[in-house]
């Protein structure tokens, strides 16, 4: 589903558009190439746009990616996919910068069955009780595997965040205040302002984006001066989208989610998977 048209840039970093479709729609620009991936599968071809579709349109799938699109737009289908149980992802790239979001929906996954150990402690033979600090060197600890089953799996339902919990989180809360430092990569803020900034018409001017990525800065009670990504390096977060970064969100999204935000950027080349919110 798209109702745009090709640009110049697209053209170069868009591998399933037709050669020489510069201007034309979108989707029908890639119909040919998508279809050949594999033929077996249904293709449906739609120009219009999202925010045209009913609420009964999304109900048809079992799983819902959205590319590009505005903040609001992306809450608000992901709030109809959690309610109908459908799986969804978003995810959009900023120039050199990227984010791929996936909320599964407490989706059942197959994982490698725990295996049972013990822990066994070992001492000296020497019967009078020794020191602290002669007990730490002298003890040992082992892991012990009681059985082999390598190929047994567990079903476990895995809890993701919503869209709107993943970049709404309230870092400044004393739950989150001592996690954010670690938790959160640098590239998050300017890409957490596009979100915002994006979400109307309104053309974004430098200094609207350098003080917007201040506040996202503020908010999480972080310090500018030690971020990775400076002021001067915003630039790198327009257009057009390098074709690698988009190679590289492309082939996340195009996998299983491992967790629920991965926030790529060149500028430092840091692929980092993220939980938002944090688990407390």
């Amino acid at each position: 589903m798209d109702d745009k048209t090709v640009t110049e840039h697209e053209q170069a970093n868009q591998f399933l558009l037709a050669p020489d479709s510069t201007g034309q729609n979108r989707a029908l620009a890639s119909e040919k190439r998508t279809r050949d991936l594999n033929p077996m599968v249904e293709l449906k071809i739609i120009t219009s746009t999202v925010d045209e579709q009913p609420e009964e349109f999304f109900k048809e799938y079992d799983l819902v990616i959205l590319i590009d699109q505005k903040y609001d737009m992306i809450n608000k289908v992901n709030k109809i996919c959690r309610k109908e149980g459908i799986r969804f992802q978003s995810g959009g790239v900023f120039g050199w910068n990227g984010y791929a979001f996936f909320d599964f929906n407490n989706h059942i996954f197959l994982l490698p069955k725990p295996k049972p150990v013990t822990i066994a402690e070992t001492l000296d033979d020497d019967t009078s009780r020794p020191s602290p600090k002669k007990m730490k060197s002298q003890s040992s600890v082992e892991a012990v595997t009681l059985e082999d089953e390598e190929d047994q799996k567990i079903k476990k339902e895995v809890p993701f965040s919503s869209f709107e919990a993943a970049f709404n989180v309230e870092w400044r809360s004393k739950k989150y205040l001592r996690r954010a430092k670690r938790a959160i990569p640098s590239s998050y803020f300017p890409i957490r302002a596009l979100l915002r900034l994006k979400n109307t018409n309104d053309e974004i001017s430098d200094e609207k984006f350098i003080d917007a990525w201040k506040k996202e800065i503020e908010n999480a009670n972080q310090d500018e001066s030690i971020q990775v990504i400076q002021p001067q390096e915003l630039t790198f977060f327009s257009e057009p989208q390098l074709s690698p970064v988009c190679a590289i969100l492309g082939g996340i999204i195009g996998q299983e989610g491992i967790k629920n935000v991965f926030l790529y950027s060149a500028l430092d080349t840091t692929g980092i998977m993220c939980k938002f919110p944090p688990d407390q």
